[in-house]
């Protein structure tokens, strides 16, 4: 079996050579296909490759070799390996009055690149951060040489010179301490006399609160004049407090804006009106709030303030006078409407929860010009309109009313029903 395989595959490939030299087809190898280049057979023609870097090897990156043959139908490439960093390292050299040094650094023969290793790992972008600028001389006229050492001769040597010292008194401040500097005209100096800083010497002045606007403590120092504040005290306005709207489950308050406010607080007395039991926080802007799942006919306490925040703290103004605001009472459905002559009788359910009832009629459906008929007795079911006018047609609603601290408060209308007298 293995025979008639390997017999199998010496056809094949005696095929494709053939192939190659009567039809013009090149074949092509690349390094590691086979071990060795595939090259087309053409009787009477010897392949002769020649090499030529077709991508040139760097430092870090493989080149390409391409071989080719003159007649064309040859060709196969080989990689050329990456040549690597050659590296010359340079040593830390200091510098020097007139010549810079450097840090140590390495540097690539090849690529001109710098870096910090020997490895070539930690490459340095820029090349003038190896380097150390020069210190340059330092001459002083009663010194012959330069100070750094390095023996260059002082041109303005004078040995003669005897210091002349020039007193200069810098007074310390509240937060620096003083000194005297003493300069001679050759640029020699020192200093003495040192003295502590004199700390500061703050004065306290009280500014009172207004209705809008925090009291406080203003601290200045008489030296420096720096400044702070504290013994902040709260605002001493109050707001006016209102209802807004209401209904018999819900009632709306409303209050004055205070532009220097940071927020408000409502507190609501929901049961005997000596117990503050619920508060609500608002931000600055927010005039008004909805206090929602009340009961019908109650009469609620309300009380209102703002506050302004500062250094992480809440000054809150004196509450506002208390508001009783009573919600509106529930209403009632008219039961039966009759006509009669010149008259009209009605009947309604009782609402035990109110003090009474209201009855209005009208000719027209939108009940301007309408009349009221008041009725003083919750337990009072019905009433009997007379003196109207005869086979006309009227409009009739109802509403309750509570009575409280003498005002009366007064229930939606019902739905209106329409009647005819005789």
């Amino acid at each position: 079996m293995k025979h008639i395989i390997k017999n199998i595959i010496c056809i094949t490939l005696a095929l494709t050579m053939v192939c190659s030299c009567f039809c013009g087809i090149t074949f092509t190898a690349n390094a590691g296909d086979w071990n060795t280049p595939i090259i087309p057979i053409n009787p009477g023609h010897k392949h002769s490759f020649v090499g030529n870097v077709t991508t040139e090897p760097t430092c870090t990156a493989a080149g390409v070799m391409t071989y080719t043959c003159s007649c064309g139908k040859g060709t196969y490439t080989k990689p050329i390996p990456a040549l690597g960093h050659d590296m010359l390292v340079h040593d830390g050299v200091g510098e020097t009055c007139t010549e810079a040094g450097n840090k140590p650094y390495c540097e690539c023969l090849r690529c001109g690149n710098y870096y910090i290793d020997d490895k070539g790992e930690n490459l340095i972008a820029d090349k003038t951060e190896v380097v150390i600028p020069a210190k340059g001389h330092r001459f002083n006229v009663y010194e012959p040489y330069c100070l750094n050492g390095c023996g260059e001769a002082n041109p303005n040597y004078n040995p003669a010179h005897v210091h002349s010292y020039n007193a200069v008194i810098t007074e310390p401040t509240c937060t620096e301490a003083g000194f005297t500097t003493h300069s001679c005209e050759c640029g020699d100096s020192y200093t003495d006399t040192p003295t502590e800083a004199l700390g500061h010497d703050y004065g306290a002045v009280e500014t009172k609160p207004t209705a809008t606007a925090l009291g406080y403590t203003t601290h200045t120092c008489s030296r420096c004049g720096d400044k702070f504040a504290d013994t902040y005290t709260a605002p001493t306005g109050k707001l006016t407090l209102k209802c807004k709207a209401r209904t018999a489950a819900a009632e709306t308050v409303q209050w004055n804006n205070v532009k220097t406010a940071t927020g408000y607080q409502v507190q609501i007395s929901t049961k005997d009106g000596k117990k503050w039991d619920k508060t609500i926080t608002l931000k600055a802007g927010v005039t008004n709030t909805t206090l929602k799942s009340l009961a019908a006919g109650n009469a609620y306490k309300f009380r209102a303030r703002f506050y302004i925040a500062k250094g992480g703290k809440n000054y809150f103004s004196p509450w506002s006078a208390t508001l009783t605001s009573p919600t509106l009472p529930t209403g009632t459905t008219l039961t039966k409407v009759a006509g009669g002559s010149k008259s009209f009788s009605a009947q309604w359910k009782q609402n035990k929860a109110v003090n009474g009832y209201q009855v209005q009629y009208s000719l027209k459906s939108n009940f301007s010009g309408a009349k009221t008929v008041t009725v003083k007795s919750n337990k009072t079911l019905k009433t009997t309109v007379k003196k109207l006018s005869a086979k006309k047609v009227y409009y009739v609603r109802i509403r309750t009313y509570k009575t409280i601290a003498k005002v009366n408060y007064f229930s939606t209308w019902s739905k209106a029903v329409k009647v005819k007298t005789k």
